[in-house]
């Protein structure tokens, strides 16, 4: 079995990238709908959305990392043709919290 270290590691946010040959934007907002949602994909618009305040808080770099790789999770899964798997917030959580 493998030792598992977890450190915090230095990401940046990409602008842009591609999944499944599809080109996306990655956009940063001050809030989302009813300022509670950290984020957003938007798989007609091929556009994430990301909040710099959620909750009346401001997000932390690493809140605004997890949320990208939980969205980009929902771009894979669509490039997938995974549309039950992509409406299960549990399993994207849980998925997307390994990165």
């Amino acid at each position: 079995m493998c030792d598992i270290k977890i450190k915090k590691m230095d990401f940046k946010i990409p602008t842009k990238f591609s999944v499944g040959g599809l080109d996306y934007r990655v956009e940063e907002t001050g809030s989302l709908r009813y300022g509670e949602e950290y984020g957003h994909w938007d798989g007609s618009r091929c556009l994430i959305l990301l909040a710099h305040r959620a909750g009346g808080e401001e997000l932390s770099e690493e809140r605004k990392a997890q949320t990208f790789f939980h969205e980009l999770t929902h771009a894979v899964l669509d490039a997938m043709g995974e549309d039950e798997l992509n409406e299960n917030e549990q399993f994207i959580d849980a998925f997307s919290n390994l990165f």
